[in-house]
């Protein structure tokens, strides 16, 4: 069940603080801090750090992810950034340049 949605159309810059799921469809710049799941949709884009629990990646991200629990990358993802989390997987054609450190 997703708890928050940021729609498409939808800017926000600044700081994020959630509890529960959140769905980015539109854009985000700043930081996240949710303690939940977090979807970045394949039309959602981001310039942002994101400390959450897990996170599946299906559109752009330039950021660090520091997930607790574990990172997805769709085959639609495409991170620039830094992962740290205990369990990472990635779909074929997913696009990721950064380093990733299992914690």
């Amino acid at each position: 069940m997703i708890n928050n949605i940021i729609s498409q159309g939808t800017s926000i810059f600044g700081e994020i603080n959630l509890d529960g799921s959140l769905r980015i469809d539109g854009q985000v710049e700043g930081v996240i801090f949710n303690r939940g799941s977090v979807y970045i949709s394949n039309s959602g884009t981001i310039k942002a750090d994101v400390h959450t629990e897990e996170m599946i990646i299906g559109g752009k991200m330039i950021g660090s992810v520091y997930a607790k629990k574990s990172v997805k990358l769709l085959k639609s993802a495409n991170l620039v950034g830094n992962i740290y989390t205990k369990t990472i997987s990635a779909e074929e054609g997913s696009i990721f340049k950064g380093d990733c450190e299992i914690v």
